[in-house]
This record gives C-alpha cells, sequence and structure tokens, in this order.
C-alpha cells in the first residue's frame, strides 16, 4: 500500500489523522522528494500540527525545515510511515528511519531523544 501524503495544513492533518495515533511520520517537500524529516509520537495528530504551527510563524526549532518552509509551504507535506502499538516502538522505529534511510537527511539530531514537556 502505497503511503499517503497528506498536505502539512492544520484541516488536512485533522481529516487525515485521528487523535491517538501512535507511530512515526515524515515531513518533506514535493519538489525535494529525497529529502524527509522523520519523527515520532505518542500522538501523531498533535505533533504534526504543532510542526505546521511552528514552521507557519517560522519559530520551527529544525533549521533545516525552517529554511525551505517559505519557499516550499505549498508543497510540504507529511506521511505516517508505520503505525505502532507503543511509543518505545515508534522510537525505535524513527532511529531506523534515520540511520538507514537515504532519505533522512533533513533531520538535524542524528539520535532520537525522548522530549519532555516542562510543566510550571
Amino acid at each position: 500500500m502505497p503511503l499517503k501524503m497528506t498536505p502539512l495544513t492544520k484541516e488536512k492533518i485533522q481529516a487525515a489523522y485521528p487523535q491517538g495515533i501512535v507511530g512515526v511520520y515524515a515531513i518533506g517537500f514535493r519538489e525535494w522528494p529525497n529529502l524527509v524529516y522523520f519523527g515520532s509520537s505518542k500522538n501523531i495528530r498533535a505533533r504534526l500540527l504543532s510542526h505546521a504551527n511552528a514552521l507557519r510563524k517560522n519559530k520551527h526549532k529544525n533549521h533545516k525545515l525552517s529554511k525551505l518552509y517559505p519557499r516550499y509551504k505549498g508543497s510540504c507535506f507529511c506521511v505516517l510511515v508505520k503505525e505502532c502499538v507503543s511509543e518505545d516502538e515508534a522510537r525505535n522505529h524513527e532511529q531506523v528511519c534515520i540511520d538507514f534511510d537515504p532519505r533522512g537527511k533533513l533531520n538535524v539530531d542524528k539520535s532520537v531523544v525522548r522530549y519532555t514537556r516542562k510543566r510550571n
């Protein structure tokens, strides 16, 4: 089954991804099919919405995505690479994608890090 490319917009993400999907995703641009960013999340929908919002506001932490997005935002897409049963499985598969998929050139960090949100 081919992977479905979804435009990286709030409306399209909300329509394509239900809440609570755990897995690995890729973000890329149609003009640059051999360059993608791999990520994983315990809630793909929320994470992709966060990426879309940060890119739209020019506040994304990944400088490679931030540089390409203003010029190619109309062709920016996301793809669910693999749905997983646990966050650990998703992070392990993300690391495999980063290590062995030659398209993963937009990942600045080459090691998967478990980010936690600071609570005040």
